[in-house]
């Protein structure tokens, strides 16, 4: 990878201006989990921060928190973050000016809440980078 990105940067297959970052991972339905009492031990209230203290479930607590708007925002931020960095890497750009972003939840009828499907384009400043990564990142929820 550190070959690929010195050879990225060195020109060595010209301008790059543009990166695609796929994260095509599938996830299963996480189910509908019913409202149990907090485990031994937990501490839920700190663990769920500053997000709105909703009665436990299996499903707003490790590992499946990523599916809940309250403290998760899905693969995007999950699994396809790593992609977006990697491309970002490659194209030598920082942070967006803007994003676009577009999916939904479209699979299952589970306790999920985030997209199961995501396109998103992010943009960058044209006056340091002609840039542009475009990330996809689902489906379904672990």
């Amino acid at each position: 990878m550190l070959q690929a990105i010195d050879h990225l940067h060195d020109g060595t297959i010209g301008d790059v201006y543009m990166a695609r970052a796929l994260c095509y991972k599938w996830r299963a339905s996480i189910g509908h989990t019913p409202v149990e009492a907090v485990p031994p031990g937990v501490n839920y209230d700190l663990w769920t921060g500053p997000a709105p203290l909703k009665p436990f479930t299996r499903n707003r607590f490790h590992y499946n928190w990523h599916w809940i708007w309250d403290t998760g925002n899905g693969d995007i931020g999950n699994q396809a973050i790593h992609e977006l960095d990697i491309a970002r890497w490659g194209l030598g750009v920082r942070f967006p000016v803007s994003v676009s972003a577009m999916g939904g939840h479209f699979m299952f009828d589970d306790d999920q809440e985030t997209p199961n499907v995501l396109n998103a384009t992010y943009y960058f400043d044209p006056a340091t980078a002609r840039a542009m990564a475009r990330v996809k990142s689902g489906a379904g929820g672990r």
